[in-house]
């Protein structure tokens, strides 16, 4: 009986350093799960910033375009530099409140 009750702790205390070990290695599978998805917010993040960049550079061009457009039309009209100041004032106006909506 003796020996039995020794293999029984035995296997006690095999089980308990099984399921110390199972334990650790969780943690481990969650600490690598959670730098991944770190890693996957920071890819995203600089994305973002990348495509962010050329919605803005898009938008600089067609403004540019836009601009050369009226000037050339403008230009060509009577009254044509009156225009032309308004729109100016305009695209500032346009430019600042991007600016603010940007913030």
């Amino acid at each position: 009986m003796n020996g039995l009750q020794s293999n029984i702790e035995i296997l006690k205390v095999s089980i308990e350093r099984y399921e110390e070990l199972l334990t650790g290695e969780e943690r481990a599978l969650i600490w690598k799960a959670q730098a991944e998805k770190e890693e996957g917010f920071q890819e995203l993040a600089a994305l973002q910033d990348e495509k962010l960049e050329q919605v803005n550079k898009v938008t600089d061009l067609e403004r540019l375009e836009a601009e050369l457009d009226i000037t050339w039309h403008v230009e060509k009209k009577p009254h044509g530099k009156a225009i032309l100041q308004a729109v100016q004032l305009a695209e500032g106006a346009s430019k600042r409140e991007n600016l603010n909506l940007s913030s």
